[in-house]
C-alpha cells in the first residue's frame, strides 16, 4: 500500500510539472496574411536555378546590396554537415558567406546532421553553436512514441487531445496498439473496419499495409495499429495529404513556428472503399517513394505552377478549397490547434531532455515535417511527424520560401 501511495504521489509532482512546464507555449503562425495561400511574392529571396546547385558564385558586389549575403563571409563563419549531402541546404549558406569545413572541425557554427545525433555531441556544443536537432526529439519522431505522448497528454487533459483519432471502443481503451506486445488487445478489438498498419520507424511508406483482419497482421516486428480514416476529403475523386513545415526553436519554453507554404500530396490511383483495393497502395498511400512507379503518376517540375500533377503547394489546395466554397481559415486554425497539441503533448520530456544535456537554451532548432490528413468533415487528423523532413529538389520553390528564413531566423536569434 506503501509503495502505491508513493506511485501515485510521483505521478502528482509528474502531472504538477508537466502544467508547469507547458503553461507558456508560443506557436508562432507565419501562414500569409490576409490568407494569401501561399503566395510570397511579397518576399525577398536569394534566388537559385538548378546550377546553383552545382556551382557557388559568390558576387561581392551584391554583399553590399544585402548584408544577410555577407553575414557568414564578415563573421567568418564556418558550417559542417554530418551523414547527409543538403545541397540546397549548402547553396543557401554559401550564398550568406558560409564556408564549409570536415566533419571533425569543432569550431563550426552551424552543425546540420542527416540523422539523429548521438547525446554526447549536445554535451560538447559551445554556448555560440548550433545544431538542427533537439536531445531524443524521437518522443514527437517515432511513431509509438508519439501517440504513447498523445495518449498520455488525453489523459490529463481529456478529449482536448482526441486528434489522432482511432479510438476503437471505449474512452478508457487505448486509441493506439503496438504489436507484438498489444497484439491481443488488437485482436479483440476488430470490428469489420479497416486498420492501417505502419512500422513504428519506417519512412516513405515501407511496410504500411491496410487491413480488416486481425490474422493479417505481421507479429515478426513491432508496428504501430491504427483505425484507418475511410472518408478523406477527396480532390477530383484522390486521396491527398498534409505536409506542414515546423520550425522548433525551444521546447523550455515552447517556441515554434508554423511556416506558411507546404505540401499537398495526392494519390496517383482515384480513392476506393472497396477492400479488394486495400492492396493498392497508389490509392490510399500518398508518398512520393510509392506513387512515383505508377505511369500515371505526374511529376510538377515547374515551381511558377503550383497546382499541376500530383504534388501541389498548400497555397494551391487552399484556393481551390476556397474556390469551393470551403472555409480554409477556420481548416487552417484547427490545423494549427493540432500543431499545438502535439508539441505540448511531448514538450515536457523534451524539455526535460534539454536541460539534461545542452547547457545553453538556444543550441538547437529543428524543422519537422508534420503529415496530416483532412477528412469530409474537414477535421483535421494526426498521422506522422517527421523527423529531417526531405528538402530535396522536387519541392525546390517551397524550400526557397522555407529553409532561408529558417537558418536566418536561427543565426540572429
Amino acid at each position: 500500500m506503501g509503495d502505491a501511495s508513493m506511485v501515485v504521489e510521483e505521478e502528482d509532482v509528474k502531472v504538477e510539472e508537466f502544467r508547469r512546464v507547458t503553461s507558456n507555449p508560443c506557436l508562432v503562425s507565419i501562414f500569409p496574411s490576409e490568407m494569401e495561400f501561399g503566395l510570397t511574392n511579397n518576399r525577398s529571396l536569394v534566388n537559385f536555378t538548378t546550377s546553383a546547385l552545382d556551382f557557388i558564385s559568390l558576387n561581392v558586389n551584391e554583399w553590399r546590396k544585402n548584408p544577410f549575403i555577407n553575414f557568414g563571409v564578415s563573421n567568418n563563419l564556418r558550417y559542417r554537415m554530418i551523414k547527409c549531402n543538403q545541397r540546397l541546404v549548402k547553396t543557401i549558406l554559401h550564398s550568406h558567406g558560409f564556408e564549409e569545413c570536415s566533419e571533425r572541425n569543432s569550431s563550426a557554427r552551424l552543425i546540420w546532421t542527416g540523422v539523429h545525433p548521438k547525446l554526447q555531441i549536445f554535451r560538447t556544443l559551445k554556448s555560440w553553436q548550433r545544431i538542427n536537432h533537439f536531445p531524443r526529439s524521437t518522443e514527437l519522431t517515432s511513431k509509438d512514441k508519439l501517440y504513447e505522448n498523445i495518449a498520455r497528454a488525453r489523459i490529463l487533459f481529456g478529449d482536448a487531445f482526441d486528434f489522432v483519432g482511432f479510438k476503437f471502443c471505449e474512452v478508457l481503451v487505448p486509441s493506439f496498439f503496438v504489436t507484438p506486445v498489444d497484439y491481443c488487445k488488437a485482436k479483440d478489438c476488430f470490428d469489420g473496419c479497416a486498420y492501417i498498419v505502419k512500422p513504428v520507424s519506417s519512412s516513405r511508406g515501407n511496410g504500411i499495409i491496410i487491413v480488416n483482419k486481425s490474422e493479417d497482421i505481421p507479429l515478426d516486428r513491432k508496428l504501430l495499429i491504427s483505425k484507418y480514416i475511410s472518408n478523406p476529403l477527396l480532390l477530383n475523386g484522390h486521396k491527398f495529404d498534409l505536409r506542414i513545415y515546423v520550425l522548433v526553436t525551444s521546447f523550455y519554453p515552447l517556441n515554434a513556428y508554423v511556416y506558411g507554404e507546404g505540401l499537398a500530396r495526392f494519390a496517383s490511383e482515384e480513392y476506393s472503399t472497396d477492400s479488394n483495393s486495400f492492396n493498392c497502395r497508389m490509392s490510399h498511400l500518398t508518398n512520393y517513394s510509392i506513387n512515383k512507379h505508377n505511369k500515371k503518376y505526374v511529376k510538377n517540375v515547374q515551381a511558377e505552377i503550383d497546382d499541376a500533377g500530383h504534388k501541389w503547394s498548400l497555397g494551391a489546395l487552399l484556393r481551390k478549397l476556397d474556390e469551393d466554397g470551403i472555409d480554409i481559415c477556420l481548416l487552417m486554425a484547427r490545423i494549427e490547434d493540432l500543431i499545438t497539441k502535439t508539441l505540448l503533448s511531448v514538450q515536457y520530456r523534451m524539455a526535460m531532455e534539454s536541460r539534461s544535456y545542452i547547457s545553453h537554451p538556444r543550441l538547437c532548432f529543428e524543422l519537422f515535417g508534420f503529415d496530416i490528413l483532412i477528412d469530409e468533415d474537414f477535421k483535421p487528423w494526426l498521422l506522422e511527424v517527421n523527423l529531417s523532413p526531405s528538402l530535396n529538389w522536387y519541392v525546390f520553390s517551397l524550400v526557397l520560401t522555407v529553409v532561408p528564413f529558417v537558418i536566418m531566423d536561427m543565426l540572429l536569434a
